[in-house]
C-alpha cells in the first residue's frame, strides 16, 4: 500500500475533482478523432451516443406485443401471492412470508426471423430475502447463467410494470433491446427514459447512456386495456390507503384484472396469420408455468427458461 502525506492526498483529491469537473462539463468524453468526431458534432451536444428511436411497431409486431405482454399478466396470475390482511379489510398489504411481490416479466426475442418466448421470471424478493431480486433481474439472470452468457441479450422484455431505475441499468447493461411494460409506474417509473436523455443543454448535461433500451407501454388492445384498469385502481386505492403500488398489487381488485389474462389469452384470436403460432407458443408456455408457491425457483431454473 503506498501512503502519502495528507498533502499529497489534497493535491491528488484537487486534480480529480477538477479533472472530473472538465470531463463532465464536455459530457464524460474523451478526445474525438475520426470518423467518431463526426458523428459527435451530428449528435445533439455532440454526443457520440443518441436515445433510441420512438417505438413504432406495425399493427402485426403491436399484435405480438399485445399476445406476449397477456402472457406475462397470466404468468403472474398464476403464480398469485394474496395479502396476509384478513379478508374485507379496505387497505390489504402485500404478504411478506409470501414470494414476493405480484410483478413478473417474459423475455422473447427474435430467432430465424420468428419470435421465440424464452423465460419468465418473478419478483422473489421476500423468499430470497433480497431486495435486488425483482422480476426483471431474475428474468435476465437466469437467462444468462442458463446460456453460460454475459450479456447482449437483445431481445424484447415485457413486464407487468414500468422497471424500476435498478432494473432500467441491468437491462441496459446486458444489452435488452425494447422493454414493453403493462402499468405505469407513477414513483419508479420512466427510468429507461432518463438514461436515454440527453441533457447536455444543461449545465454539466450529460449525453444519453451508451445500449440505450427502446421502453413503451404496451400498444396491444387488450393489455393496455388492462393496464389502464390498473392505473386507475391504483389512483383510487393511494386516495382511499396509502402510496404502495406493489400493496396495491396484492389486492382481490388488481387479481381480478391479472385473472383476465389467461381468459384473453385462451380465446385470443390473431388478425395476422404469423403470429397464429406465437399465439400457439404462449398458450404452451403458459401450461409449464407452476401454480402459486412453485413459482419460485433457484437460479437457474430450466423449467423457467426451458432449452432451446
Amino acid at each position: 500500500m503506498i501512503r502519502r502525506r495528507r498533502s499529497g492526498v489534497g493535491a491528488v483529491l484537487l486534480a480529480f475533482l477538477v479533472l472530473s469537473t472538465a470531463c463532465r462539463s464536455s459530457g464524460g468524453r474523451g478526445p474525438r478523432t475520426g470518423s467518431n468526431a463526426e458523428k459527435e458534432a451530428a449528435a445533439p451536444g455532440g454526443c457520440s451516443t443518441v436515445a433510441p428511436p420512438p417505438y413504432r411497431p406495425t399493427a402485426e409486431q403491436a399484435e405480438r406485443d399485445d399476445i406476449l405482454s397477456l402472457l406475462a399478466y397470466a404468468v403472474v396470475h398464476k403464480t398469485w401471492q394474496a395479502t396476509c390482511s384478513p379478508a374485507g379489510d379496505a387497505c390489504p398489504t402485500s404478504c411478506r412470508t409470501s414470494r414476493g411481490y405480484n410483478i413478473g416479466a417474459v423475455l422473447a426475442k427474435l430467432e430465424q426471423g420468428k419470435p421465440q418466448i424464452l423465460c419468465w421470471g418473478l419478483n422473489s424478493v421476500y423468499r430470497t430475502r433480497n431486495w435486488t431480486q425483482h422480476g426483471e433481474v431474475r428474468l435476465i439472470t437466469n437467462y444468462l447463467e442458463g446460456r453460460g452468457a454475459f450479456n447482449k441479450v437483445d431481445a424484447f422484455v415485457y413486464t407487468t410494470l414500468e422497471p424500476c431505475a435498478m432494473c432500467a441499468g441491468m437491462m441496459t447493461l446486458t444489452g435488452v433491446g425494447t422493454t414493453i411494460y403493462g402499468q405505469a409506474d407513477p414513483g419508479y417509473g420512466e427510468a429507461i427514459g432518463r438514461l436515454v436523455l440527453n441533457s447536455t443543454a444543461l449545465p454539466h448535461g450529460f449525453c444519453p447512456y451508451p445500449r440505450g433500451v427502446v421502453s413503451a407501454r404496451a400498444p396491444g388492445r387488450i393489455s393496455s386495456a388492462l393496464a389502464g384498469r390498473l392505473e386507475a385502481g391504483f389512483a383510487a386505492y393511494r386516495q382511499r390507503c396509502r402510496d404502495s403500488i406493489t400493496d396495491w398489487l396484492s389486492t382481490p381488485e388488481a387479481e381480478a384484472i391479472f385473472a383476465e389474462a389467461p381468459s384473453e389469452l385462451s380465446r385470443y384470436a390473431v388478425q395476422f396469420p404469423a403470429n397464429a403460432g406465437l399465439l400457439e407458443a404462449a398458450r404452451r408456455f403458459l401450461e409449464g408455468v407452476p401454480a402459486r408457491d412453485g413459482g419460485y425457483l433457484p437460479i437457474p431454473y430450466q423449467s423457467n427458461c426451458p432449452p432451446s
